[in-house]
C-alpha cells in the first residue's frame, strides 16, 4: 500500500482538482485520519522502555529552531518579492543553532538524538551525501506538475496523470533492488545510478510543451526508475555496517534526516524553479513557455552531482555483509 498510494495520488489529486475543488482533497483526509486513529488504537501494542529518559527540551527546541529557519530561509529566498534581509537573518540564526544543537547533542548524556553513529563512514555518507540526494530527487515530483500546468498549459487532471509514470517507475524498481545490489555492490551501483539521476533529470530541462506524450512518460518512468533505486541503496547501505548498540540513536537520526530532507525537497524545488526564472530573464528566454522550470531542473541536477560525487567517498566493499557481493 505504501508503494501503491503514491501512484494514485497524482491522478487522483488532479482529477478532483479539476472536476471538482482542491479543497476536497484536504476534506477527503479527515475521515481517513480518523479511522487510522482508530485502527492504530486497536491494533498496536502498547509498549513502553524499561529504562524512562529525561527528555532532552533543550536538544528538542535547538533542533526544531535549526530545521524551522533553515527551511523558511531558503522558502523565503524562493519568493519573487524577497526580502533578503529578512531571509538572511533567518538563515543566519539557522546555521547559528545548528552549531549549538551539534554541540549541545555532543555534550549531553541524554541527547535528543545521538550523534555517536556518525564515526561509521558508510553512516556518515549516507547521512551526507544521501540527504543531498534524497532532497534533490524529491523536488523533482513537486517541480514536474507546475512545469506542466503553469509552464506546458496543461489542467490538473493532465499533470498529475503525467507524473503518474514517476511513481510506477518507483514500483517498478522495487523487485529488482537486492539483485542489482548484490551484484554490483553498493559504491558502484550508488554512483552509477545516480548519474542516471542527474541525467534524467537534465533530460527532463529539454521537454516542451510539443513533446511527445510517449517520449514524456519514458523519460518520467526511467527517472522513476533510478530515483526509486537511490533511495533503497541509500537507506540498506545507511545501517549496514553500524554496531547494534548504536543502532537506536542511528535510526532516529536517519529518520530525522529523511523528513527534512522531504521537506527540504520541495523548498528546493521552488528555489530552483525561481533561479530558474530570474535566469531565464537575463537570458532573454523569458518568453519561452516553461523555460524557467527547465532551467530549475538543471540547477536540480547540479545539486544532485554533489551528492553522488559524495558517493565516490565510499569504500569498494561497502555494506558488504548487507550487500553479499561475491
Amino acid at each position: 500500500p505504501a508503494l501503491v498510494a503514491p501512484i494514485i495520488g497524482p491522478p487522483l489529486g488532479g482529477f478532483i482538482t479539476t472536476y471538482a475543488s482542491w479543497h476536497w482533497i484536504f476534506f477527503l483526509n479527515v475521515p481517513l485520519g480518523l479511522i487510522a486513529i482508530v485502527l492504530s488504537l486497536q491494533m498496536m501494542p502498547n509498549q513502553s522502555a524499561n529504562e524512562r529518559r529525561p527528555f532532552d527540551f533543550t536538544g528538542f527546541v535547538a533542533t526544531g529552531v535549526t530545521m524551522l529557519c533553515l527551511v523558511a530561509g531558503l522558502e523565503m529566498l524562493s519568493q519573487q518579492n524577497v526580502s533578503l534581509i529578512g531571509a538572511a537573518v533567518t538563515i543566519t540564526v539557522g546555521f547559528a543553532t545548528l552549531v549549538w544543537s551539534i554541540h549541545h547533542l555532543l555534550t549531553s548524556k541524554t541527547p535528543l538524538i545521538g550523534l555517536s553513529s556518525l564515526s561509521v563512514p558508510s553512516f556518515r555518507i549516507s547521512m551526507r551525501g544521501g540527504f543531498i540526494l534524497r532532497a534533490t530527487i524529491s523536488s523533482a515530483p513537486f517541480m514536474l506538475p507546475l512545469m506542466f500546468q503553469v509552464g506546458f498549459g496543461m489542467n490538473a487532471f493532465e499533470a498529475g496523470s503525467m507524473v503518474l509514470a514517476v511513481f510506477a517507475g518507483n514500483l517498478a524498481m522495487k523487485p529488482a533492488t537486492t539483485p542489482l545490489i548484490r551484484y554490483f555492490g553498493f559504491r558502484k551501483l550508488l554512483i552509477g545510478n545516480g548519474v542516471a539521476c542527474v541525467l534524467t533529470l537534465l533530460l527532463c530541462a529539454l521537454l516542451t510543451p510539443d513533446s511527445p506524450h510517449l517520449i514524456t512518460l519514458v523519460l518520467l518512468f526511467l527517472g522513476g526508475l533510478s530515483r526509486s533505486m537511490q533511495f533503497t541503496g541509500i537507506s540498506s547501505l545507511a545501517f549496514a555496517e553500524v554496531p547494534s548498540q548504536e543502532m537506536s540513536s542511528a535510526n532516529t537520526l536517519f529518520s530525522t534526516s529523511l523528513q527534512l530532507a522531504s521537506g527540504l525537497g520541495v523548498t528546493m524545488g521552488a528555489l530552483s524553479i525561481r533561479m530558474g526564472s530570474i535566469l531565464s530573464e537575463d537570458l532573454g528566454y523569458a518568453t519561452v513557455p516553461g523555460m524557467g522550470f527547465r532551467l530549475g531542473f538543471v540547477v536540480i541536477a547540479i545539486i544532485t552531482a554533489l551528492g553522488v560525487y559524495d558517493m565516490t567517498r565510499l569504500a569498494p566493499n561497502a555494506g558488504i555483509n548487507v550487500s553479499q557481493k561475491k
